[in-house]
């Protein structure tokens, strides 16, 4: 918490609401389903955020975001579908009226109907591995297969009341609930895997309508009548579990064995907290019969009668999520950054640009930015997007579940600062297990409060912050870029600083820094992984505006198609206006490949907006995930391949204008370009008109597997240069982007390295890295008795450099450095401290 101090914060945060909930479960709101159908069954894949249900009228709905957004899944069937059982990602098998059961094995493309020698309605029905199986219906109804449902077989089950679910636990053990108070224990016998029931003693004639098994011992039973049946011993002996309602239940789910959600008929929807002692209703603003409630984490979800689908969103701590800004101005760039993802917008007034140069001065270059991910959880696309809105909030993934709280704001640290003039300043600790920077002064390895200085070194600021994407709630479809999927659960830990350099003939004072750390929190891989910088520049007047890039550099930019920006009013650049870019310094590995494969800017691209009169296949993505997708993988939106229009033949090509622009070299949009769509590899050259441009530059492959607890970083320079013209802007720009480049890799530009000026140091020393092995931070020190030239490099065990920590003249001190492995596996490398008069090897150990 930021309570040391009282700190005036109006200038460095604006805070808004994002719409949340309070901080309790009293409310649920309807969503869309696309259906005025019944729908009768809800279903989670093994507790995902990928939901299914049936249906009337061979209804099934899927969401892949824990039912804010439904797709209608086209079956064939009109029968009204009971129940659907998942085997897996793949297949799932569904059942229903006049004796239906079908099973598909490609996502539901096509469903294969199963003899089953009955015209009663098929109520439900389970797989015990991947041949046995029960189904459950109408008057008595039990069948059993052992050939994965190619032979349904009838079994007698004694009775001929309906048979209403059914559920398997304990591997070979399950559950038959039915009308007039039916249980049945049904057990699949191994070796000889043969079926057994036995019906159990309930002494109710209540309707039974659904059953949980919280464990073997623990099972609650969902009944007519708002009442509810409980065993804690098997089912030896039952309690009847009064509500304080009439209405028939429907369906239960639990949380924990003390929390527990019902819903039924008329739109009831209960709640316990104390394992049934009590319930209490909750507000869920239908009248429709609901058939079944999922409570997964921070997001609930119910469906029922008339095609209501609902959902109700516990929001973190705090009451509701704020949306917050935090102000970086270190030299001549003035910005804004957010703690949903989006830097260069400001969020004080609406549809406002950020990235202001010069400082103070009204102009604008950019209106938003962000960095996108994007890849596959077991075949599911999911996204974490930033372009306009952001889809991220302060916090973090601790064993698969996202939290937050009031320590997750934005950080800012500045010269000057100290603990007691800046609430940051003072409470910098609670962000360093996040990978927040610091200069270790006293060199114990540790940050010590008010001892240790926070921030990046040398830089004029810094600004902190942990994210993550792991709230389902913060995903929309209208984020900017799409959106809208299920969470990809990654953590992103924000560093973006800047610097005041006096240097006469080369300036850092029109550059930021922008570093993310990106840690796959979810427990299976990101597989055709991308991660992408969405830009929307704002060069002054937004509609003469040309866009390029320099794939050698990893370098995107925007500049004026013209040598006078806008027609002289307030906020345009006028003559000679500036260039502005993106420089990749630091791109992500893709380790899965041998050797490690450094991706580089695998793709530059752009779109535009909808009103742009732009080919429909170059526009925004809109509401569609995948579009966004392609454009990350450096295709048009429809999957249409983009035409080097310069070449002849055209040829295909994931860089958009590699050209340059003041020697009319190459491929600019001074050349024109080809506008096709619909997968066509052909077309006429024509004019590239100057408007408001957005652009793509993208770092994955798709074949990059990201695994669980991977880190991938992404540091990139973003500047702004004048020129004698616009065109030679984009020339100084170019010239500016290899100073910082070059800087970054000599290590002058680094978060690591830091000094402790109070040792008193006489001699040469290079000491054992700590702590050793390391996964994946470790703390290199050395002292040097003299001022010199030092360097300090890692290597592989076959001698190869991997890494350059230090290369530079330094003053007589005791030196320490933090350096992050998480981009190398694991293994034995070397670090050497070199300098005219000392050089001095030692080993050390990466276990990850």
């Amino acid at each position: 918490m930021k309570t040391k101090l009282l700190f005036i914060l109006s200038a460095i945060f604006f805070a808004v609401s994002l719409n949340a909930q309070p901080l309790t479960w009293n409310n649920w709101q309807q969503v869309s389903s696309g259906t005025n159908a019944n729908l009768n069954y809800l279903a989670s894949d093994n507790g995902s955020s990928k939901y299914y249900v049936t249906g009337d009228n061979g209804t099934i709905l899927i969401s892949t975001n824990s039912g804010i957004a439904w797709s209608l899944l086209n079956t064939g069937y009109t029968n009204s579908l009971k129940r659907i059982f998942l085997h897996n990602g793949t297949t799932y098998t569904i059942c229903g009226t006049n004796g239906l059961i079908a099973k598909s094995t490609n996502n539901g493309i096509n469903f294969t109907a199963q003899q089953t020698g009955t015209t009663n309605n098929i109520n439900a029905m389970v797989a015990y591995g991947s041949n046995w199986g029960i189904a459950v219906g109408d008057n008595g109804t039990l069948l059993q297969t052992s050939n994965a449902g190619s032979n349904w077989n009838a079994a007698s089950s004694g009775i001929t009341s309906n048979l209403n679910f059914i559920t398997v636990y304990d591997n070979l053990r399950g559950l038959i609930v039915g009308d007039n108070g039916v249980v049945i224990k049904s057990i699949l016998d191994v070796p000889s895997f043969n079926y057994s029931y036995r019906r159990v003693t309930t002494g109710t004639s209540l309707n039974l309508k659904y059953a949980v098994v919280l464990d073997s011992n623990n099972i609650w039973i969902a009944a007519s009548e708002g009442k509810l049946l409980h065993t804690t011993n098997s089912g030896v002996s039952w309690q009847t579990v009064l509500t304080g309602f009439t209405n028939d239940l429907n369906y239960i789910n639990y949380k924990s064995a003390a929390e527990i959600y019902v819903c039924g008929a008329g739109g009831l929807i209960l709640k316990t907290t104390n394992g049934g002692t009590s319930f209490i209703q909750m507000t869920s603003n239908t009248t429709q019969d609901l058939k079944g409630i999922i409570v997964n984490g921070n997001l609930g979800c119910a469906v029922g009668n008339g095609g209501t689908t609902l959902k109700n969103i516990l929001y973190g701590n705090g009451g509701t999520f704020i949306k917050q800004q935090a102000q970086l101005n270190p030299n001549n760039i003035s910005t804004w950054i957010w703690n949903t993802g989006v830097f260069n917008q400001d969020l004080r007034t609406t549809n406002t640009p950020g990235f202001e140069w010069p400082k103070g001065s009204g102009k604008f270059a950019i209106f938003s930015t962000g960095l996108s991910l994007a890849g596959f959880v077991n075949g599911e696309f999911r996204m974490a997007n930033a372009s306009y809105n952001g889809e991220y909030t302060g916090g973090y993934i601790e064993n698969g579940i996202a939290k937050t709280g009031t320590d997750f704001q934005i950080f800012r640290v500045k010269p000057g600062d100290n603990c007691y003039n800046s609430v940051d300043y003072a409470n910098w600790q609670v962000m360093i297990p996040f990978g927040a920077p610091y200069r270790d002064v006293n060199g114990n390895g540790q940050y010590d409060p008010c001892i240790d200085i926070p921030g990046v070194k040398n830089a004029t600021q810094t600004v902190f912050i942990s994210l993550t994407d792991g709230f389902p709630q913060t995903h929309t479809t209208s984020e900017g870029f799409s959106g809208g999927t299920a969470p990809m659960n990654a953590d992103v830990h924000l560093t973006a600083w800047g610097y005041q350099d006096s240097s006469l003939t080369q300036s850092l004072n029109d550059v930021l820094f922008f570093k993310w750390e990106i840690i796959n929190k979810n427990n299976l891989p990101w597989t055709g992984f991308y991660s992408s910088i969405v830009c929307d520049p704002d060069l002054g007047y937004p509609k003469d505006d040309y866009i390029g890039c320099d794939s050698t550099r990893n370098l995107g930019y925007c500049y004026n198609a013209t040598d006078q920006d806008g027609v002289g009013s307030i906020g345009q650049y006028g003559i000679h206006p500036p260039a502005l870019g993106m420089r990749l310094l630091k791109t992500p590995i893709r380790r899965n490949a041998g050797p490690n494969d450094t991706l580089g800017m695998t793709s530059f691209c752009y779109f535009a907006g909808t009103d742009a009169g732009e080919p429909l296949c170059e526009q925004d993505p809109s509401s569609a995930p995948s579009q966004s997708y392609n454009y990350m993988r450096g295709i048009k939106k429809d999957g249409t391949p983009w035409l080097n229009a310069a070449s002849v033949p055209p040829y295909q090509t994931k860089y958009c204008y590699t050209g340059d622009p003041e020697t009319a070299t190459g491929w600019t949009e001074y050349f024109g370009r080809i506008k096709n769509c619909g997968g066509i590899t052909t077309g006429n050259v024509e004019p590239s008109s100057p408007g408001d441009r957005r652009y793509i530059m993208s770092m994955g492959r798709d074949n990059f597997t990201f695994n669980p607890g991977d880190t991938q970083t992404v540091v990139m320079a973003q500047m702004i240069a004048r020129g004698s013209n616009n065109k030679n802007s984009v020339t100084k720009l170019k010239q500016m982007s290899d100073y910082v480049n070059t800087k970054f890799k000599s290590g002058e530009i680094s978060i690591g390295v830091s000094n402790n000026a109070n040792v008193i140091v006489n001699s040469f020393n290079l000491y054992q890295n700590y702590p050793n092995p390391f996964n994946p931070v470790t703390t290199i020190k050395f002292q040097i008795p003299e001022n010199t030239f030092a360097s300090l490099k890692i290597y592989d065990v076959a001698g190869k450099e991997i890494g350059t920590l230090v290369n530079e003249n330094l003053s007589r001190g005791d030196y320490q450095y933090l350096w992050n492995a998480s981009d190398y596996p694991s293994g034995i490398y070397f670090y050497r401290l070199e300098t005219p008069n000392y050089t001095q090897t030692k080993k050390m150990i990466l276990v990850k």
